[in-house]
């Protein structure tokens, strides 16, 4: 997917720190319950506070400014870009959310709308995703309208996968110069 993007972007590509199942490695703790995902907040909340301070670090040794600074994960991955994003929108110029949603959790994190003018965001997600159904991307993309983040939804005749289709809208989004 990297290869696909345009030249002159910086791909970087950082792996969770934790064994969250077995021998899967993530960001934090995520289990699935009859009311929905629940996770482990602290480790959550220290796993976007990491990510802010790598964003920093990548921006600062590559001389790349956050208006060029584009973030993008699926599932976890996703939710955790959409953390970053809204609780530190001056480190980024947006996100993209690709079979995640925004964790209720930082509800209390999240920047002023006025501090998120600006940022843009992209939300992909499978019409038949069993792990996060689709009303979680139309959760968020409510959430993102009522902060007035402009936002473009993408929903494709996929589960909780990560499709050809779904690639591109990824790259036609990251790839636009004015997102």
């Amino acid at each position: 997917l990297g290869a696909r993007l345009p030249d002159d972007m910086l791909v970087v590509l950082p792996r969770g720190q934790r064994s969250i199942s077995g021998d899967r490695i993530g960001w934090f703790r995520e289990g699935l319950s009859a009311a929905g995902p629940q996770v482990v907040e602290d480790e959550a909340e220290e796993a976007r506070s990491r990510l802010v301070d790598f964003i920093e670090h990548v921006q600062q040794r590559f001389d790349v400014p956050p208006a060029r600074t584009l973030l993008a994960g699926f599932s976890q991955g996703g939710e955790l870009a959409a953390s970053a994003a809204l609780t530190a929108p001056e480190r980024v110029a947006g996100f993209a959310m690709l079979c995640g949603r925004i964790l209720p959790e930082i509800a209390d994190e999240v920047a002023s709308r006025d501090a998120l003018v600006g940022l843009h965001a992209l939300v992909v997600h499978g019409r038949g995703d069993e792990t996060l159904p689709l009303e979680w991307a139309e959760r968020a993309s409510a959430w993102l309208g009522r902060l007035r983040v402009e936002h473009s939804v993408r929903v494709h005749d996929a589960g909780h996968e990560l499709t050809p289709a779904m690639e591109d809208d990824l790259v036609d989004w990251a790839g636009a110069p004015e997102r």
